[in-house]
């Protein structure tokens, strides 16, 4: 007799129960419940909420199998194809079917219609972030020429005002004023390189205050450098004229790395405009095609 926690054999001789020699093992049908539910769940892992008990005990009972013969014999069997797919159990968990929305043409239509607009207004929030960055490193870097020039006409407390005016915006020396510009002025170059970039144009009062800013200081000193003694032997410098050589030998080849590097700049941003072009126009000839890739 098998139990739910454990199983007696009872031998029965002439019709009467021989007590004596009756056996208990402590494995009943809860054990063998426990250890299907197990290895479904581990075979199924996706369906492990849906394998309850109640639903394992049904499958237990009426689709596994009770082998009396010889173990190894009974699993010959299932060698053969036939003998598998006779035996195989399919079972149908319970779950909840979603409705998948049919698009019509226009609901397509309309979706991309939205996403184009939404496309134009980051396109107008990204223009705006840009001006408004562009007037605020302007207007920093008008602030800190003026700083400059008060400073060089001031002495005595003025001095001293101005110079902890220039500390406040984490300037420490008055020499230091034009380097920090410069670094101002580059990024509002940058900026604008993106901005038109991007097929935008600069409004008549922005572009008034960015050309009134001063050039940076590597395009200043690219512009009015020479190296004359470059052009002369080093047989006829004297000992500090070669060490005026060598420096300008340094500069020019900065000089050259930089002016590299700008056509570098120029080239990569003249290709991400051209791949743009591309992709607006392809936007706008076959929108859907646009947003599949």
């Amino acid at each position: 007799r098998v139990g739910h926690a454990a199983s007696h054999v009872v031998p029965i001789v002439d019709g009467m129960a021989v007590h004596a020699a009756a056996l208990r093992s402590p494995t009943g049908s809860g054990a063998c419940t426990s250890l299907l539910s197990s290895v479904l769940q581990l075979r199924y892992p996706q369906h492990r909420p849906l394998l309850t008990p109640a639903r394992v005990t049904y499958i237990k009972e009426n689709h596994c199998r009770l082998i009396t013969g010889k173990y190894t014999e009974e699993l010959r069997e299932y060698q053969s194809w036939d003998t598998l797919e006779a035996r195989v159990a399919r079972f149908q968990l319970p779950y909840t079917e979603k409705d998948v929305p049919v698009l019509t043409p226009e609901d397509l239509a309309r979706r991309t219609a939205l996403r184009q607009e939404q496309g134009e207004r980051l396109k107008v929030m990204a223009k705006e972030k840009r001006e408004t960055k562009m007037r605020a490193l302007c207007s920093q870097a008008r602030a800190l020429l003026t700083l400059e020039t008060q400073a060089k006409a001031s002495k005595g407390r003025e001095l001293a005002a101005v110079l902890e005016r220039l500390a406040a915006v984490g300037v420490t020396d008055v020499k230091a004023v034009g380097r920090v510009v410069s670094g101002l002025v580059r990024q509002v170059i940058e900026i604008k390189a993106r901005h038109q970039a991007k097929g935008f144009e600069m409004d008549a009062e922005l572009a008034a205050d960015i050309a009134a800013l001063p050039p940076p200081e590597d395009e200043k000193e690219d512009a009015k450098e020479s190296y004359p003694l470059l052009l002369i032997p080093d047989d006829k410098l004297s000992s500090q004229e070669l060490q005026e050589k060598r420096m300008q030998k340094m500069r020019k080849g900065a000089g050259i790395a930089r002016e590299k590097d700008r056509i570098k700049k120029q080239e990569e941003a003249e290709v991400r405009r051209r791949q743009r072009e591309l992709d607006e126009a392809e936007r706008a000839s076959n929108p859907t095609r646009w947003l599949e890739t």
